[in-house]
């Protein structure tokens, strides 16, 4: 399936925007909005130094427009020209970002930008996958909001809004709008004049309430649809999330970063299975961060003597701000087969949630296997002989034997004609 994929430099955009190291954030916001980008590749004098996302930017909401993009850039992920799409999305989810720039491997210039949007477009043209059901990708929806809410209440929660956005529901239950760091961002940078006040800056951004800043009457799917249907809506409304609805109700959402897990998943590898853990900060512990890989690393061997996995996905949605509080796990596991587990998790230990939500994937994946051997193994009831079934020709041959015997006819064939001699 790896050939059927276009190359990094076959859907790159080529001579991307770029902004100077030495500019302020008021100008990188500028750039983004003006253009329509979320990520904006920094150079200093001509070379490539780093990648400013729009995520990184709402993640600060209190750093002033005039810091220097040096300040807040991030490292840029970096892709040769001649790297499939399905290895851009693996070095996408490796770096957690929505973009890789596409480096010529000769002269170290940059030369397009390959974004999460460009391998949803070509995820339509790829059967094997665009026909996955979306009813087995989708997550469950960890932010839901009411439209009276304030703002303030997306403030804390602005970290897990860099993967899914937030769902804004009225008093029965219908998706109204979304909510994401896009939404948020514009709410809280929104420059004010010197020496005048306006009209909307009476009150504090945070203050208003949620209906005001969502983006409403958001494309949605039905639970029947396929990952085509979503990655079409996706590409064509330039979104990095879609929500999964129920009679307007929503019961899942679907984001890019989990359609690039999928497809990282489908890849043949030999090296072993692709774990991407997202949620955690970066001041997380290393001795925990090494004590969960331990845990998962023993799972995923007991779970190959079952079914060969190829791609695991935890997301973790803390409860509060300190670092053992009460956690949420998602877990997906993809396996050789195409076949996709879901499990989730909340406990008030990291620990022991990781190797809950391990051992509920292990269970399922043994299940599917042994009724997969006894499917297999089972008689179809067509192909049984009952013992009402009437065998042609048995009357007579039985006959035939009490004739050679001299025996006396049965009393279960009371009406038995005897043969003539």
């Amino acid at each position: 399936m790896a050939d059927s994929w276009p190359l990094a430099m076959e859907a790159m955009t080529p001579d991307p925007i770029t902004i100077d190291s030495e500019e302020t954030l008021s100008t990188a916001l500028g750039l983004m909005r003006a253009h329509g980008i979320h990520e904006l590749p920094v150079t200093a004098r001509g070379k490539l130094v780093g990648l400013l996302p729009y995520d990184a930017i709402g993640r600060r909401n209190k750093i002033s427009l005039t810091t220097k993009v040096a300040h807040i850039m991030s490292v840029a992920p970096t892709v040769p020209p001649k790297a499939t799409l399905v290895e851009v999305a693996e070095r996408l989810l490796a770096s957690e970002s929505r973009a890789a720039c596409v480096i010529d491997p000769r002269q170290g210039k940059l030369i397009g930008i390959v974004s999460s949007t460009d391998i949803m477009k070509a995820v339509m043209s790829v059967p094997e996958v665009s026909a996955q059901p979306i009813r087995d990708l989708m997550n469950p929806i960890s932010n839901i909001f009411h439209e009276k809410d304030t703002c303030a209440t997306l403030v804390r929660v602005a970290s897990t809004l860099e993967h899914r956005p937030a769902a804004v529901i009225d008093s029965k239950n219908r998706l109204l709008g979304v909510v994401g760091l896009d939404e948020l961002g514009d709410a809280l940078w929104r420059p004010v004049q010197k020496g005048h006040r306006d009209i909307g800056e009476t009150q504090a951004a945070s203050g208003a309430l949620v209906r005001s800043i969502m983006r409403p009457d958001p494309p949605t799917v039905g639970e029947q649809s396929t990952l085509r249907d979503a990655a079409r809506l996706m590409t064509r409304f330039r979104i990095s999330s879609i929500f999964v609805v129920d009679h307007d109700a929503p019961v899942g959402v679907l984001s890019q970063s989990d359609v690039l897990s999928f497809v990282v998943g489908q890849r043949k590898s030999v090296e072993g299975t692709y774990v991407q853990l997202s949620g955690l900060g970066p001041a997380t512990d290393p001795y925990l961060l090494s004590d969960m890989d331990r845990v998962i690393s023993r799972s995923l061997k007991r779970i190959a003597h079952a079914e060969k996995p190829t791609m695991l996905s935890i997301h973790v949605a803390p409860h509060a701000s300190h670092r053992l509080a009460d956690v949420s796990l998602e877990g997906r596991l993809i396996t050789e087969k195409s076949r996709t587990f879901h499990a989730a998790r909340t406990d008030w230990n990291l620990q022991a949630a990781v190797a809950a939500l391990m051992a509920e994937l292990e269970r399922q994946v043994r299940e599917a296997k042994s009724y997969s051997r006894t499917k297999r193994r089972q008689i179809p009831r067509r192909d049984l002989i009952t013992r009402d079934t009437e065998v042609p020709g048995e009357n007579e041959l039985e006959d035939r034997m009490r004739a050679t015997l001299g025996s006396v006819p049965s009393r279960d064939r009371p009406n038995t004609p005897s043969r003539k001699r």
